[in-house]
């Protein structure tokens, strides 16, 4: 190897090539993962088609995170983790305060956007309930 290059410059060049391989390689197993488990219910259905068996209907729906507020409390005790380092150490640069600042915002973002979306849901619900039941005391005052 040539004295100019270092093992350190070797090692600095590596490993952005080793962790866009590694990306890749998720990436690719995630595709085929879910190609084949779309193949086995295809197959799954046939089968049942075959012999004669009444299909369930297929779910299209995602199921709904039971923790919804988990990655917005990560990102919100993760900025301020870095906002409290820049104020208990002056020795810390401006930049860590800026990407504590950061990312404190996004997870108050994302926090703010899935507490709406859960009450949004709640209201739904409570809505759907309300139309129901007064469907069905409408429906008993005809009878």
């Amino acid at each position: 190897m040539p004295e100019f290059i270092g093992t350190t410059a070797v090692i600095g060049v590596l490993i952005p090539i080793v962790a866009m391989l590694i990306g890749l390689i998720i990436v690719i197993y995630a595709f085929n993962r879910s190609y084949k488990i779309k193949l086995l219910e295809h197959q799954q259905r046939m089968a049942a088609i075959e012999k004669g068996v009444e299909l369930p209907p297929m779910q299209f729906e995602r199921p709904r995170p039971h923790y919804p507020f988990t990655w917005p409390f990560i990102f919100i005790g993760f900025g301020l983790a870095l906002a409290l380092i820049y104020i208990i150490d002056r020795h810390a640069d401006i930049e860590t305060l800026g990407f504590g600042l950061v990312i404190l915002f996004v997870g108050l973002g994302l926090f703010a956007s899935r507490y709406y979306g859960v009450k949004k849901a709640e209201m739904e619900n409570k809505t759907k309930e309300a139309i129901v039941s007064s469907s069905g005391t409408a429906q008993k005052d005809l009878k």
